[in-house]
This record gives structure tokens, sequence and C-alpha cells, in this order.
């Protein structure tokens, strides 16, 4: 990690350090422009992390995932059959989420009409990870569906 430090006068010592303090710098860093998400894109409220959406499909996402994704996700939740799975590049340490922004770049990998939910969850896994873009983690499972709970 590179530091430069500034001094003014002797007395003053200032410290500037190229960290990145949240999602849209990290967004930045890798070349990619983010967008400023809209409200009005999604179809879906949400009011618990693990909820049955139209159809008795029932979802699982973990607590604290951004509202515009969990909506998204229970949308397409909503129009799947069989198991299916959801996955998703994970942020580096230390970059702070800003669920008010996206990368539009950034694919994860969905995976729904499956005998069973590993079958899902690996396809997922794998379809997320063949997209992944340079400078984000390894891809983590992010949503689970399947029929009533």
């Amino acid at each position: 990690m590179r530091r430069l430090c500034v001094a003014a006068c002797g007395a003053l010592t200032l410290w500037v350090s190229p960290l990145m303090a949240g999602e849209r710098e990290f967004i930045q860093s890798t070349g990619n422009a983010y967008q400023y998400r809209s409200h009005y894109e999604l179809k879906s409220i949400v009011y618990a992390p693990s909820v049955t959406v139209a159809g008795g499909r029932y979802v699982v996402v973990p607590e604290g995932m951004c509202t515009n994704d969990r909506e998204r996700i229970l949308d397409w939740a909503a129009k799947t059959t069989g198991y299916g799975a959801v996955a998703s590049p994970k942020l580096p340490d230390g970059v702070e989420p800003d669920c008010n922004i996206l990368n539009p770049n950034l694919r994860g990998g969905f995976a729904d009409g499956f005998a069973t939910q590993e079958g899902a969850e690996r396809t997922a896994l794998a379809r997320c990870e063949a997209t992944r873009l340079d400078g984000y983690e390894k891809c983590i499972l992010v949503a689970r569906v399947a029929d009533g709970r």
C-alpha cells in the first residue's frame, strides 16, 4: 500500500492513501463505469430475508442484501421452476457496498429448473465464475429457491 505524506509549513502533516472507501471507488478502479440505481425498475416488495413469492416459491437471501438486489432476485424467482440458486462475485474485503449504484458489467450466475438444490448451486457458481470481472473475489451464493419450505 502506497502512502503519500505532504507537509505544510513543517507543522501540519497530511496522510493521503489510495484506499478505496466504497464500492463506487472500487468499480472505478476496475475501469468500469458505475450507474445509479433506479427505484422504478423493481416490482416486488421485500419484508424478510426468507419469503414465499408468487407460485409458492420459497426464496432464501442473506440479511443485509441491498433491497434492489433482493427485489430483483424475488422477481426472477417467481418465474422459476424446480430448484434454483443465484451467485454473485464478492466485493474485496474493506470495500463498503453502496446500494445506490451498480456495476452494469457485473454478471452473476442464475440457475433454475434443477432436480436438486446442489445442482442449482453448482451451476450458479460456475456461471458466475465464468463471467467474474477482475478485482472481484470468488463468487458466493446469494439466494436459494425451492418449492414450499
